[in-house]
């Protein structure tokens, strides 16, 4: 009978180490479960950092365009500016040369028909007067012509 029992007892020490085997594999794969969990959650946030990094750049990135956009119309403005007032200048100039070759060949002609000293040297004064009055409206010209275009 020994032999009896000691088979009759077998199938149930087989489903007990069984039952041992499938508790220690649940627990591992509870372990494993959690290890997984643990690195999906880790990598999950530092995936939405690095995205909240992104996101920052790119806005960063968008200001500073619009800021080189701002500064690059302001050059292109400013260099109109500059464009207008050296034309202006040039403008002013070529007016001054020209009064003033004007006034050297009237004050020659005027010197050659002229006989008498005494009125050589008032017409002379009249011209110069009239010269520097006229070169000093010229330069007030220039200076409110630049003046009126840095405002």
């Amino acid at each position: 009978m020994s032999s009896l029992a000691v088979s009759g007892i077998a199938p149930f020490l087989d489903f007990a180490g069984l039952l041992i085997f499938v508790t220690e594999l649940t627990d591992y794969r509870a372990k494993f479960n959690a290890e997984l969990t643990l690195r999906d959650e880790k990598f999950t946030a530092e995936v939405q950092r690095i995205f909240t990094m992104l996101n920052t750049s790119t806005a960063k990135f968008g200001e500073i365009e619009q800021v080189l956009q701002a500064y690059h119309n302001n050059f292109g403005e400013n260099a109109s500016k500059f464009e207008s007032i050296e034309s202006s200048i040039a403008t002013l100039q070529n007016d001054i040369n020209q009064h003033y070759a004007k006034l050297r060949n009237s004050n020659l002609s005027d010197q050659q028909n002229d006989g008498n000293q005494q009125n050589d040297g008032n017409q002379n004064d009249d011209n110069q007067s009239e010269a520097s009055d006229s070169s000093q409206r010229s330069f007030s010209d220039i200076t409110s012509e630049i003046w009126n275009q840095f405002r």
